[in-house]
Parts: C-alpha cells; sequence; structure tokens
C-alpha cells in the first residue's frame, strides 16, 4: 500500500484518539454486500475524513493477542452518494486490494511504505481487469466519483498513514467487539523485518502530527504490544 502525503492537511485537524472510527451502519454494510462485496470477516467501519481515498480496504493488527483484522474504511457520505454500478466498482477495486494486502502479509512480502509512484505500476492490471469487466468508461467514471463526492463536501483530508496508525489501536481497545472477526497470525507475520517497517509506518505517523498534540502514549501502546525480538 502507498501512503501518499497529502498537501493540504493540518496537523491540528488529526484526530486525537480512535473515537473518529465508527461502525457503518447496517444499511451500508448490506449494500456492500448486495453489490458483491464477499471478503469474510470485514470489519467495516466510517471515519469522517478522507484518509488520501475515501474507501480504504487493509489489515489491522493486534500484536497484544496474535491476530489481525481485515478492514474496510469508508468516508461519511461517500457510499451514500454513489450508484449501485459505481460502488459495485469500486468495491471490487478494494476487493483485490484487500486480498493482496493480506497476501503479501502472510506471506512475509511486506514491504511497509512504498512510492506512489510504484504503487501506481501495481495497480495497472486491476484498471485493465476492471476495463474488461465493465468497460473503461464506466470504471473511470466510477473511481473518479468518490473525489467529486469529497470535492463538493468540503471533507477535511488526512494523511493514509494516520489512518494505519489509530486502526491497531482502535482493535486491540476494543477487541471484544471484534472478537468474531479476528485471525490468527502467521508466522510471517511476527518476523523481525515485518515489525521493524511496520514501527517505521507508525513512527511517520507520528511525524504527520508535527509535534502538534502527537499521540506518544498510544504509539508506546503499540511498540509495547509487539512480541520480544531476541
Amino acid at each position: 500500500m502507498a501512503f501518499q502525503m497529502v498537501a493540504w492537511y493540518s496537523p491540528s485537524n488529526l484526530p486525537s484518539s480512535d473515537a473518529f472510527l465508527s461502525p457503518l451502519s447496517t444499511q451500508l454494510i448490506q449494500r456492500l454486500l448486495l453489490v458483491g462485496w464477499d471478503v469474510e470477516k470485514t470489519v467495516f467501519l466510517t471515519i469522517p475524513f478522507v484518509a488520501t481515498s475515501s474507501v480504504n480496504s487493509g489489515v489491522a493488527r493486534d500484536y497484544s493477542r496474535r491476530v489481525y483484522y481485515r478492514t474496510l474504511v469508508v468516508t461519511e457520505g461517500v457510499i451514500e452518494a454513489l450508484s449501485d454500478a459505481e460502488l459495485k466498482i469500486i468495491a471490487d477495486h478494494e476487493k483485490y486490494e484487500m486480498r493482496y494486502i493480506e497476501d503479501q502479509i502472510r506471506s512475509g512480502l511486506y514491504r511497509g511504505v512504498v512510492k506512489v509512484a510504484e504503487e501506481e505500476v501495481r495497480h495497472e492490471p486491476l484498471i485493465r481487469m476492471l476495463y474488461e469487466k465493465y468497460g473503461e468508461e464506466s470504471v473511470k467514471g466510477a473511481l473518479s466519483r468518490p473525489f467529486e463526492i469529497e470535492s463538493i463536501r468540503s471533507i477535511t483530508h488526512i494523511p493514509r498513514l494516520v489512518l494505519s496508525f489509530w486502526l491497531p489501536v482502535h482493535v486491540m481497545r476494543n477487541h471484544k467487539r471484534y472478537s468474531t472477526y479476528a485471525i490468527e497470525m502467521p508466522s510471517a507475520m511476527l518476523q523481525k523485518d515485518q515489525i521493524d517497517l511496520l514501527v517505521k509506518q507508525w513512527a511517520l505517523a507520528l511525524d504527520c502530527y508535527r509535534d502538534w498534540n502527537a499521540p506518544m502514549k498510544e504509539f508506546l501502546e503499540l511498540v509495547n504490544s509487539l512480541p520480544s525480538q531476541t
């Protein structure tokens, strides 16, 4: 996953706790299921920000319990404004992302933060596949719609790094709520190289705050949950 830094965010607008993460409504989850979302054990969440993208699929790790969660995080008001046809294309795109990220992590190929240009190259086969399935015009229209909605609603932007920092904090603190979605970590996720990349990613998220109310307590909470490396 690429973590492109957005130029227009303000450190003072960044979340200071995981309270900005809320469960997605049952009605919207049902819409996603009806258009073809079939990734089992997905934790559906919503946020009042655009975290680089307004629809973000990924994995949240809870090292304190050696489990992880598949997550789909959407910006408030975006899914509601999409047609079923647009939502189906976006859901297909995010399913691919979810499976790609999980495969990388489970196989020990997780690389942490990568350049946006590299991520765009990786997306090319997926975009071609979507073109073949839905038509180029439909895909381009669907993938551009969230940006139009974000602009009209003037939604506050935050870096995706910040979202990726708070997700593990959130699932750790709410593990009882999400216990039925938990997936046991494979050994690859416990390897030192993966953990080192993850700590670096969390540190980069702290840098986004530029010392403005940086969540050091939560950073230490995450670091202390990690397995000891000997």
